[in-house]
């Protein structure tokens, strides 16, 4: 639930036009004829069959797997699966997926797999 009046209100714009879903954004993005706001789009259906991969397949560091199998997965969901791959070479997602499906340890993992230890950190 919304916490004040700013959190209740979401408007994303491209090219000045307000966006009013997902669909809408592939539409403006797909006609638009500005080639700096161009880029291209891959999307598919909904994805609910699995290929059946193991977290192990995409070459995680070791502590990482470990951490994942510590926390109960123990195979990585549709969403996880179409994702991670995509987020570990360093591209950018657009996802949707329903509740409880894995969302936001698809946007985890990659993010703590490119975290370096050996690289100190500055507050």
């Amino acid at each position: 639930m919304a916490q004040s009046v700013d959190e209740q209100l979401l408007v994303i714009a491209f090219n000045d036009k307000p966006v009013k879903n997902l669909k809408g954004l592939v539409t403006m993005v797909e006609n638009c004829d500005d080639e700096f706001l161009k880029f291209d789009l891959e999307y598919q259906q909904d994805v609910t069959a699995t290929k059946r991969n193991e977290f192990e397949d995409y070459f995680l560091k070791r502590e990482l797997l470990m951490g994942i199998y510590e926390k109960g997965f123990e195979r990585p969901s549709p969403i996880q699966e179409e994702s991670i791959p995509i987020a570990l070479t360093g591209s950018d997602i657009l996802a949707r997926a329903k509740n409880g499906t894995g969302k936001t340890a698809a946007f985890y993992i990659p993010a703590l797999e490119k975290i370096d230890q050996k690289q100190s950190i500055l507050a």
